[in-house]
């Protein structure tokens, strides 16, 4: 027990005359002394960045917030000479519904005289895994999509499922029951 106490006080010693030497300013250092200036040259790299031009139209659709559940207004970037078609607005859609962890089965997209023909594939959302309001927040993002962009062209939407009538859990629509429409 004494060899243990002795032990300790020559360790708080020796921890004390450690912290006291090595903390202490060095003593062969003259006051007088002048500090040495020293200059360093600096080169300085001047890069020219050619000036980047986005070059691409924004196209204006619907998607699902994730934290909402909710349809909202979102831009998509599309090049310049890209011509905007049925196909390429719901993929869009589709790409920004991924975005938001909503994926969508997608079989086919089709025209026919003033209508966009939509078909989904049986097995992913809308037609399956979502509750009904989901869904028809789904299917109001392509059908307003489709119409806003489309609306010289095409105005009807029609949903379907593996190119039959539309039906899921929640909603059955005709083989070809309009599902949103525009005033000519």
């Amino acid at each position: 027990m004494k060899n243990k106490k002795l032990v300790g006080l020559v360790s708080v010693v020796f921890l004390c005359m450690v912290f006291v030497w090595g903390c202490s300013a060095p003593k062969n250092v003259k006051q007088d002394q002048e500090p040495i200036h020293t200059t360093v040259p600096t080169i300085t790299q001047i890069t020219n960045t050619p000036e980047i031009q986005i070059n691409e139209k924004e196209l204006s659709i619907y998607s699902i917030s994730a934290e909402t559940a909710e349809k909202i207004s979102v831009i998509a970037m599309v090049p310049p000479d890209t011509e905007i078609t049925p196909e390429l607005i719901v993929d869009k859609v589709v790409e920004s519904m991924e975005d938001e962890s909503f994926t969508i089965g997608i079989d086919s997209v089709t025209t026919k005289d003033d209508m966009v023909i939509v078909s989904f594939t049986g097995d992913q959302p809308p037609v399956k895994n979502v509750g009904s309001s989901i869904e028809a927040e789904i299917l109001d993002a392509i059908a307003q999509s489709l119409l806003d962009n489309l609306s010289d062209t095409y105005h009807k939407v029609i949903f379907r499922v593996m190119d039959g009538p539309y039906a899921s859990g929640h909603f059955e629509f005709d083989i070809n029951q309009v599902y949103m429409e525009t005033k000519q």
